[in-house]
């Protein structure tokens, strides 16, 4: 199977460290190739492309594409059209505009696509997904999802002025950023019917985009929700709640935790979830080989 890395950032690296780790598990032949916008690098053991057609004449089986987020679909598409089967880093895009033309392509090709959330793979919301989908707290009332961290932390060995979260022309910003919120509350309480929300830059963050947005929605199922992002706490944080018709479920990534409340029982049960980082993405790795090997639903597609 031959692979091909569109942008070789930080999350590129990790995507190939992870591939190379589930395609020797599971006796997967791969070969990988590279293109990145410049700069070939002589310490990199894989054949390197700054033309993007020359990368694609090579016949990649899969596109990784991990560039900046305004580059994503137009990349994607071409990869599309050559047939290639796409893992496309997380947000989609920041624009809607092309995302119908990757659909309408995908779906001539059949193209197997699956979009980056790896938080659809944390344990501590799988836990809650399960929770939920077992009525264990009966009808959903509503839900609550928070997340924040000051920027400047994110990578301290870059200039966080510089990089594109930074900068609104490349699809940075908390809302796009930290759409796993999005993703993932999408993914509990099913389709949204209405949404609002307040944004802006409140801080003295040197960027260009909003540092917090303050989202309210209601889903089909006239479930009410919340969702705050901000690039502002000092201290990380991320959780959840959801209220029900017979209790609670509680969920925070930092402290590793899952509380479930029973209004029957009147009592906590306790999950404690302890989840290395990166097996998040090995576990989308995995699942994205299942996709394209075996034919599984995607569990993340475009739409």
């Amino acid at each position: 199977m031959k692979i091909l890395f569109v942008g070789f950032g930080s999350i590129g690296r990790r995507h190939l460290s992870n591939l190379q780790m589930v395609a020797n598990l599971r006796k997967i032949d791969i070969e990988v190739i590279l293109y990145r916008s410049s700069n070939i690098s002589n310490h990199i053991p894989y054949k390197q492309f700054t033309d993007y057609d020359l990368a694609l004449a090579e016949n990649p089986d899969v596109v990784f594409i991990c560039n900046p987020t305004h580059l994503h679909l137009d990349f994607a598409i071409k990869a599309a059209n050559k047939g290639c089967h796409l893992f496309i880093e997380k947000p989609l895009s920041h624009s809607l505009e092309k995302v119908d033309d990757l659909i309408n392509v995908t779906h001539n090709k059949e193209n197997i696509v699956l979009v980056g959330c790896n938080m659809r793979f944390h344990p501590g919301l799988k836990l809650v997904k399960r929770l939920i989908d077992n009525n264990t707290i009966g009808d959903i009332y509503s839900v609550s999802a928070s997340v924040g961290q000051y920027l400047p932390d994110w990578r301290p060995n870059q200039d966080y002025r510089l990089s594109y979260s930074a900068k609104e022309e490349y699809g940075g910003g908390a809302v796009l950023d930290l759409i796993h919120e999005l993703d993932y509350v999408y993914w509990l309480i099913g389709d949204v019917s209405e949404v609002c929300a307040l944004s802006g830059k409140v801080s003295k963050l040197e960027i260009e985009t909003e540092d917090i947005a303050e989202v309210l929605l209601r889903t089909k199922n006239g479930v009410l929700g919340h969702i705050h992002l901000d690039y502002l706490q000092r201290d990380y944080s991320r959780n959840c709640k959801i209220i029900g018709e017979y209790g609670t479920i509680l969920w925070d990534y930092k402290e590793e935790v899952v509380k479930h409340f029973d209004i029957r029982k009147q009592n906590w049960e306790v999950y404690n979830i302890s989840c290395d980082r990166n097996d998040m993405y090995v576990e989308e790795i995995e699942h994205f080989f299942d996709c394209i090997i075996y034919g599984h639903k995607q569990l993340i597609p475009i739409e």
